[in-house]
């Protein structure tokens, strides 16, 4: 017994070894990252110096006495005139070293003006007593104009015909950063030691893997052959259609894409047994197969919505503290040309090579935040440097987490259903939300976290009788909730729980207050931000004629006039022609393939994918509901737009994309059909037919919009 006992010790105690290992690493990986840091210094004598007293202009700030730039408005910036010669380095000296890290930038006129093309930027990290800007090739200069956005004291502005000197340094770190990492180590094995006695968590993982080796084997088995066999029958397509734009006969990105191909067909047949009762299984390895062939056979480049913000998130959220920025990590969060992708594999390749070679120093330091939708991709980029990969691999490694959420999130909802699994699995795998859920985003979480919760609750309403437990109940809640914060726009689906009818309520106390509490703590926050949009001016992509303040004087000045414009943008935004927008929209590289069949497949499971749960349709109020929820969600969106984002008193609705009605369309497609309909069909057959269209969909539109640009 004793010998048991102590077996049992040492295993648990291994298991939570385990992750305590993985949490130090991550833990090391982003509060202390081992990174060599560039400062740039002047080189050699300065042909020009200019003193405080030089300065032919202020802008958004003013000179003190004692020489110290003071902000006084945004856009801050001095201007140096009468400078008159070839220049490569301009250097602001210091009379006290700089408190915090800054990032500048440097405009300079070679005669046709101040203009975007002739800039230079430049970062000064705390300590530093100066700050050095490179011009990369020698200009004849009359003037420049210094944006540093914070208060400094300065000597003098010293010019030089020579190009500036890199002094290398690595980043530092304190004994007590991994001291704390350490300590954070042994609380979790603890943790994890405590809950797993429990729980029995490592029992239940080793006895899973024992029922289930023989299917482990022969995926793993499946997995080797798929690979193999896509070696061959690439070296065919290398044969046939002859080598790539750069020469090769073997193309990497269409091997990922024929091995997606052909380990889809066998995971088919591995898992055709449990289409009838548990189609989730099916559906969670075809979109992994398909999601991971997005990521890594993709073009490199700016190809998704707003990626250089996403990716500043999830940069910053691989820091504990202030992030290190690279020349590389600059190019994307910029959104400079060298980003963008190209059409063909060479371009790419160039693109690849381009950003891999910039990203030994780290630039700039970045104090900013992330969102809880970019902390997962922040932890595998903090794993990626840690590994010293180089940024192709960092840059790519960092969508993986996001399609993993995903997946998972929507498997749990599809298991949870006892009908309806069909109609969330084709929401799921519809093109562009599959493209969201593979790129930087936080969009996915949206997706994913609200279909996870409106599944439960829909679960729930087919099971009347059922008591709701707290598990089911703060999954639900907390689903809706988390997907709410990136876009607390959504923060009026929390009123979904309200709806819930059961004939056996226990606990209705408890059940309601969890409910209001998640749905009144978003609607602080959603209150606080609506106040912060509103007094701002508004979103500047918009275009100079939004002003959030003024656009809501106008709607409350001419409701009937907005009335009018709402319900026509609504007629177009919502009809089936215009599905295409959310069903197949990929972005920058354009629409992908099946958008007709994905709309087929919606109507077709709307209605057929019933069964005796699905009682509750019967009732009209319920219908109702939900139709007018998903109706007032669309005009709150809507008029989100119209305030943030469209010219004051415009007759139409910009920057409202198909893609934002996405959350609301699972608790609508849901309720529309019969709940008379019980489907008898061979469930086998039509769970098959279901989730082969949606893989093939997907498929085609990876080939046609991304593997044709890497030929």
């Amino acid at each position: 017994m004793k010998k048991v006992d102590a077996l049992e010790t040492i295993r648990r105690s291994a298991f939570s070894a385990f992750f305590s290992i993985i949490v130090f690493i991550c833990l090391v990986a982003m509060v202390c990252p081992s990174q060599t840091m560039a400062r740039f210094v002047p080189n050699g004598e300065a042909t020009g110096t200019f003193l405080p007293d030089d300065i032919y202009s202020l802008s958004g700030s003013k000179i003190s006495p004692d020489g110290e730039v003071v902000i006084i408005g945004p856009n801050a910036n001095i201007y140096v005139n009468n400078i008159n010669q070839s220049i490569k380095t301009v250097a602001i000296n210091l009379k006290e070293p700089l408190t915090r890290s800054v990032s500048a930038i440097m405009y300079y006129d070679t005669g046709n003006g101040l203009n975007e093309s002739e800039k230079a930027s430049s970062a000064a990290f705390k300590g530093d007593e100066k700050i050095v800007f490179a011009i990369s090739e020698s200009a004849f200069c009359k003037a420049v104009r210094l944006d540093i956005n914070i208060p400094y004291k300065f000597s003098n502005v010293t010019v030089y015909d020579t190009q500036p000197v890199a002094v290398l340094s690595e980043t530092e770190n304190f004994w007590w950063e991994y001291a704390i990492c350490i300590a954070v180590s042994i609380v979790v094995f603890v943790l994890v030691f405590l809950l797993d006695a429990k729980f029995k968590f490592c029992d239940k993982i080793v006895n899973c893997i024992k029922r289930n080796r023989k299917n482990i084997l022969i995926g793993f088995a499946a997995f080797v052959l798929s690979a193999l066999l896509g070696v061959a029958i690439e070296f065919i397509c290398g044969s046939l259609f002859g080598p790539t734009s750069a020469g090769e006969r073997f193309n990497v990105y269409r091997y990922i894409f024929i091995c997606g191909i052909v380990l889809s067909v066998a995971v088919f047949i591995l898992f055709a047994r449990s289409l009838k009762q548990k189609p989730e299984k099916l559906f969670l390895v075809i979109m992994l197969i398909a999601g991971t062939v997005m990521i890594f056979a993709s073009p490199f480049g700016h190809i998704s919505w707003d990626v250089e913000s996403h990716y500043s998130w999830a940069l910053n959220s691989s820091y504990i503290g202030p992030a290190y920025v690279t020349e590389a990590d600059r190019c994307v969060i910029t959104n400079q040309d060298i980003y963008w992708s190209k059409e063909n594999i060479v371009d790419n390749k160039k693109n690849i090579a381009f950003t891999n070679g910039c990203d030994d120093y780290v630039v700039e330091e970045s104090v900013g935040s992330g969102t809880i939708a970019h902390i997962p991709s922040g932890i595998f980029i903090a794993l990626a440097r840690f590994f010293n990969l180089n940024f192709y691999w960092r840059l790519t490694l960092g969508r993986v987490p996001n399609l993993l959420l995903y997946a998972f999130a929507i498997y749990l909802g599809m298991k949870k259903l006892k009908s309806g699994k069909m109609i969330l699995a084709v929401l799921a795998f519809m093109p562009t939300n599959l493209f969201i859920a593979t790129n930087y985003s936080y969009d996915y979480l949206v997706n994913s976290l609200s279909m996870l919760g409106i599944a439960y609750f829909v679960s729930e309403m087919q099971q009347p009788d059922k008591p709701i437990s707290l598990k089911d109940n703060v999954v639900m809640c907390g689903s809706i909730a988390l997907a709410c914060v990136p876009k607390q726009i959504y923060a009026p689906l929390l009123l979904v729980p309200f709806f819930l009818r059961k004939n056996n309520f226990e606990k209705k106390k408890r059940y309601y207050t969890i409910c209001a509490s998640a749905f009144l703590v978003l609607l602080l926050m959603l209150a606080a931000r609506s106040l912060t949009s509103v007094m701002s001016l508004g979103d500047v992509r918009g275009g100079s004629d939004v002003n959030s303040m003024l656009q809501v004087k106008y709607i409350f000045n001419n409701p009937l006039i907005y009335a009018k414009t709402l319900l026509k943008f609504l007629w177009s935004y919502l009809s089936i022609a215009s599905a295409e927008e959310y069903i197949c929209n990929m972005a920058y590289i354009g629409y992908g393939f099946g958008h007709g069949i994905m709309v087929a497949l919606m109507i077709v499971t709307a209605f057929t994918d019933k069964n005796k749960y699905d009682s509750n349709n019967k009732y009209f109020c319920v219908k109702a509901i939900t139709i007018l929820m998903f109706l007032g969600l669309s005009a709150l969106i809507a008029t989100a737009f119209y305030i943030s984002f469209t010219g004051v008193g415009y007759d139409t609705i910009y920057g409202c994309q198909g893609r934002y009605i996405m959350p609301l369309l699972l608790p609508v497609l849901s309720v529309i059909g019969s709940g008379y309909v019980n489907n008898t069909l061979n469930r086998k057959l039509y769970n098959g037919l279901i989730l082969g269209c949606c893989g093939m969909v997907n498929l085609v539109t990876i080939a046609t919009t991304m593997i044709t640009r890497l030929l």
